[in-house]
């Protein structure tokens, strides 16, 4: 596949509208080539992304779910099934006017459309969502299945989990046992990185010698470490990682099968920032391949990306300003990258807030200029920081004015004794 052939076509807006869906009262989200959701908590970033997953791949999530024995009569009890239990009154349509609604692209869209069964006219998937729950998807160190779910497990953390699982004991040959770090799967320079600030010199294996198939940290010859001893970052990421793996296959293929849409909720959960900017960095990669990425998160580390790509761009910067971002400076490891990091200027960015009125209610603002100069435009999520900095600075300031005043007093009594 040719490099222009993976880049997004330009005039191919896609153009979510929801109203009175759960608590967003209205949001207006126009897609980039990478969008990134932020706000507090129960907001509704995530519901958002789950409806354009369920526009998406309506006829997959039917045929997956029908293969797992669910059946539903009418659209609440879908809606409960897919967004999980106790989410069945979220999205109410009236016919006032004054209910629920939905715009995908210009064109209304119905509950009851999408939940209704429409036979197996498009069964592929489109849209590949990475859940914020993927920690709870190794149990035990170990992908499980659909059904090993309660009901009130959405869809996205059921589906990604047995893809995992299919991909662990599918597509993994029986007698490779290193996931990471494998060559041929990720560029050096990412293997360098993520061994260094995520895994700290250990191996991520497959233990096939136990009584059931699990996943372990090994270092050289030394005792494996069992899943439930990892790091709260290390068991966050590895799902996320082997997610990453199916969405990058190996071989002339860019992309895998007819998947155009990456989700990632939250990618720097138990992060450090540097394994963070290691994650952003394949994010970069997925962007070079073609694929629409989005992203929700609590990290002001995203925005700063955002930001920064868009100012080198402006202020005609070039690949290896990107590449400095991410403290890439090796000749060996710029030259593997150079194209991910050109294709990263050439790109469109789109950042929405999320922000909820006194009754909780929500509107979705594009701040995607990101002037740091105002508060509003980082979402709150450099409110702290700036907070910090003004306590800081005040205490100083009237330090230096209390120390100032006790000199001249001092010299004042000096003068009076002679």
């Amino acid at each position: 596949m040719s490099k222009n052939s993976r880049r997004t076509k330009k005039g191919s807006e896609t153009r979510l509208k929801l109203q009175n869906i759960g608590q967003i009262k209205e949001a207006d989200i126009k897609f980039g080539d990478l969008t990134v959701l932020v706000g507090p908590q129960a907001t509704g970033k995530s519901i958002l992304l789950q409806i354009l997953k369920l526009i998406l791949d309506t006829d997959h999530i039917h045929s997956t779910l029908s293969s797992y024995g669910f059946q539903w009569k009418d659209k609440k009890r879908f809606l409960e099934i897919y967004l999980g239990e106790g989410m069945r009154d979220l999205w109410n349509e009236k016919n006032d006017g004054g209910g629920a609604s939905c715009e995908f692209n210009g064109r209304p869209v119905y509950l009851k459309t999408l939940a209704t069964k429409r036979g197996p006219s498009r069964l592929d998937q489109k849209c590949y969502f990475i859940p914020a729950h993927r920690a709870l998807t190794l149990f035990y160190g170990w992908p499980q299945p659909f059904h090993a779910y309660q009901t009130g497990y959405p869809y996205v953390v059921r589906d990604f989990s047995e893809r995992l699982r299919l991909y662990m004991e599918k597509d993994i040959p029986q007698e490779e046992e290193v996931l990471f770090p494998r060559e041929g799967v990720l560029k050096q320079v990412y293997r360098e990185k993520m061994q260094q600030d995520i895994f700290a010199g250990y191996s991520l294996e497959i233990d096939r010698v136990s009584i059931s198939s699990r996943l372990v940290l090994q270092k050289d010859e030394g005792e494996m470490i069992h899943y439930g001893c990892w790091s709260a970052g290390q068991r966050e990421f590895a799902p996320l990682l082997l997610g990453l793996y199916m969405v990058r296959p190996s071989g002339r293929s860019s992309k895998r099968g007819e998947i155009d849409w990456v989700i990632i909720e939250e990618p720097e959960m138990g992060l450090h920032p540097k394994a963070i900017s290691d994650v952003l960095l394949i994010v970069l990669d997925l962007l070079e391949r073609g694929y629409r990425v989005c992203i929700s998160t609590h990290s002001s580390h995203v925005l700063d990306l955002v930001w920064a790509l868009k100012n080198i761009k402006e202020n005609n910067g070039n690949a290896k300003h990107v590449l400095e971002l991410f403290e890439v400076e090796k000749d060996q490891q710029v030259q593997q990258l150079l194209d991910i990091a050109q294709s990263a200027l050439e790109k469109e960015y789109k950042v929405y807030y999320f922000e909820p009125d006194e009754k909780g209610m929500v509107t979705v603002k594009d701040i995607s200029r990101l002037d740091p100069s105002s508060e509003e435009h980082w979402g709150d999520l450099e409110k702290f920081n700036t907070k910090a900095c003004e306590v800081v600075a005040e205490l100083v300031r009237s330090d230096y004015r209390r120390s100032g005043s006790d000199q001249v007093v001092a010299l004042h009594v000096r003068e009076k004794s002679e």
